[in-house]
């Protein structure tokens, strides 16, 4: 990667990076994109962070509306 390359990985997907040789601290920036649908459902397991943000909505409760999750953009209509 070279400096202002961004590179996506599904939550899922493992991954890792050397260590950092430089005198300079490394930097990420992680986030999350989700659609409007997305619901909040229960998992057998826990988020690593746990997320304080859901903490108080319950199953089926949308992320979007929650404020939890703020849209960042919305798609629009161009009329010819």
């Amino acid at each position: 990667m070279e400096p202002g390359d961004c590179i996506v990985f599904h939550m899922k997907t493992v991954h890792g990076a050397h260590g950092n040789n430089l005198p300079t601290p490394r930097r990420a920036f992680s986030t999350r994109w989700l659609g409007d649908d997305a619901v909040k459902e229960d998992r057998p397991w826990m988020n690593l962070p746990p997320s304080h943000a859901m903490e108080n909505l319950k199953r089926g409760d949308k992320l979007v509306e929650s404020g939890a999750f703020p849209v960042v953009w919305k798609p629009w209509i161009v009329n010819n």
